[in-house]
């Protein structure tokens, strides 16, 4: 049997999910029946497919917030958006009244006055440094 034959037979049986799904074990499978399970080697070529998907994902909600930053700033809630979501940076309303109106000192204060700040350490202390000063760390 060849190698091809083979894997067309088994794709045919598992048949392809593109979305995270429960296997009828409880199981949670994507792709052609790949079983995810805690501590999964992940080959980084689908890593940097999965992180290329994000980041676009993180750019478009940027849009949706409507602010004109500058780049440097613009990277700081990109990345705020990559690792909490949109619905999330929403919550950080003085923060994007702040920025909405160019006041950088205060924008960083307010990002410091949250559960962030206190979770994200070094990240969160870097992204409010890079707010107030417009440098990139």
């Amino acid at each position: 049997m060849s190698y091809k034959l083979g894997a067309k037979y088994i794709k045919k049986n598992e048949g392809y999910r593109d979305l995270i799904y429960k296997d009828s074990l409880g199981n949670l499978t994507s792709g052609w029946g790949h079983y995810l399970r805690n501590g999964s080697k992940v080959p980084k070529i689908v890593s940097h497919i999965f992180f290329k998907m994000d980041y676009a994902k993180a750019r478009r909600e940027y849009k949706l917030l409507e602010l004109t930053l500058d780049s440097i700033r613009k990277i700081v809630i990109i990345d705020l958006l990559f690792n909490m979501g949109i619905e999330k940076v929403k919550k950080f309303r003085r923060m994007l009244a702040a920025l909405k109106v160019q006041d950088f000192e205060l924008a960083g204060d307010e990002l410091k006055d949250s559960l962030y700040y206190r979770q994200a350490g070094i990240r969160a202390r870097n992204n409010i440094n890079i707010l107030r000063t417009g440098d990139l760390v």
